[in-house]
């Protein structure tokens, strides 16, 4: 997926609709965040339970990977 169709997809009322057909085909309820690379950064540094729960877990990545993530928290 190319960066332009990432953003697109990110943008609030297509996330909201993307998330909503989703739930609909997995039969269970999604629960997005959606943070800036210094929003995140910043909630590792600091400690913050789910941001260190959501990078310990398994992910999906749509653009990126493992190295670039790791580049973004430090």
């Amino acid at each position: 997926m190319n960066r332009d169709r990432v953003r697109e997809a990110l943008a609030p009322r297509a996330l909201t609709a993307a998330l909503m057909d989703l739930e609909r085909e997995l039969g269970r309820e999604i629960n997005a965040a959606v943070f800036t690379p210094g929003e995140l950064r910043d909630r590792v540094r600091n400690g913050d339970p789910f941001a260190r729960a959501v990078l310990a877990g398994p992910k999906v990545f749509l653009e990126g990977d493992d190295d670039a993530l790791a580049r973004i928290v430090g």
